[in-house]
Formats: structure tokens, C-alpha cells, sequence
């Protein structure tokens, strides 16, 4: 089976991207509803929300756990690739001549 390698890449791009934004939104929900119970049980959860949201902290974690494995994946799939083509060459090799 043939597999389209720049699909395949955007493919893994698309998850991993789908998982950082919906872990991201999670631990917004989480931040704002644990400084709701600590702070003031009247605030208003929105408000609470888009600052977690916008923090910085949880940029950079997300940042940290979803870039680099996916950058390294995705140079393992390019690499697969290559060493598929090569191993194909290498099979329909036929040398003629005489050996040295």
C-alpha cells in the first residue's frame, strides 16, 4: 500500500494539533472553576475562563508537551519514507559488468 507521505504529515499536524487545543481547553475549565471556588463563588466563570485560557503558563506547557514530539514524529515518517525508497532501489538493482 502506497501512502501519500505530505498527507500523512498533515494528517499527524491535524491530530496533534485537535489534541493541544481540546487538553488546552480542559485545563482552562479546570483553572477556572478551581479560582471560582477559592476566590469568590459569585465571580463570573467567563471571565475566569478567558484568563486561563490567555495564561501564559498553560501556552508554554501545552507548548512543551505537543510541539516537539510531533516535530519528531514527523521526522520519523519523512525518515520511514526515505528508507522505503531506498530499500526499493536497492531491490530493483540489477548490476551488469563484471565485479571488481
Amino acid at each position: 500500500m502506497e501512502i501519500d507521505l505530505e498527507t500523512y504529515k498533515k494528517l499527524i499536524a491535524a491530530v496533534f494539533k485537535n489534541f493541544k487545543m481540546l487538553e488546552s481547553e480542559l485545563m482552562a475549565y479546570r483553572l477556572a472553576f478551581v479560582a471560582m471556588k477559592t476566590v469568590d463563588p459569585d465571580s463570573d466563570l467567563d471571565q475566569f475562563l478567558e484568563r486561563a485560557r490567555s495564561s501564559a503558563a498553560l501556552r508554554q506547557q501545552m507548548i512543551q508537551k505537543y510541539d516537539a514530539p510531533v516535530e519528531k514524529l514527523l521526522k520519523q515518517v519523512h525518515q520511514a519514507a526515505v528508507d522505503q525508497e531506498l530499500l526499493e532501489l536497492l531491490r530493483s538493482w540489477n548490476p551488469t559488468g563484471h565485479t571488481n
